[in-house]
């Protein structure tokens, strides 16, 4: 069992093999799935810690984009919802989002609640070039502390 891990573990450490990856991870991870991209990026830069713009660039991106994928489905919801939304059960979020609009996504990033803000956002068919850059913005210096730490610490 542990050569298969193994062989795994040196497939993964080949760089394109390793960013790819990391995007595909990052994606998911911001998707409605519960999934964890941080040991993924943090194994890679364990093996190639020159690398860490490249890998900090693609999980920024790659998570925000799972960050809307999680907005277009919001939008497609409320388009295909005509009853009584569980949003609408929840005021409170609701009173925090008309207030903040999109810069709440700057906590996109948080689990679970983050993918709540997301589809809340095109649920409410927020504007999604604004959504976009505060989820990048949110997303972006998570990763950019978890690299930063990661970096201090091994070295």
């Amino acid at each position: 069992m542990s050569t298969y891990f193994e062989a795994i573990w040196q497939f993964l450490s080949i760089t394109e093999v390793g960013l790819f990856a990391i995007g595909v991870t990052s994606f998911l991870a911001s998707t409605v799935l519960p999934f964890g991209s941080e040991p993924y990026l943090l194994g890679f830069l364990e093996i190639h810690p020159e690398k860490y713009l490249d890998a900090l660039a693609i999980a920024s991106i790659a998570n925000t984009l799972g960050g809307v994928s999680t907005w277009y489905l919001g939008a497609l919801s409320n388009r295909l919802i005509t009853s009584s939304s569980k949003f609408e059960n929840h005021p409170k979020l609701l009173m925090y989002m008309n207030k903040y609009g999109s810069k709440l996504l700057v906590f996109s990033w948080l689990p679970v609640i983050g993918d709540v803000l997301s589809g809340l956002a095109g649920w409410m068919k927020l504007p999604l070039t604004p959504c976009f850059f505060y989820m990048l913005i949110g997303k972006s210096v998570r990763y950019i502390i978890i690299v930063a730490t990661f970096l201090q610490f091994r070295y």
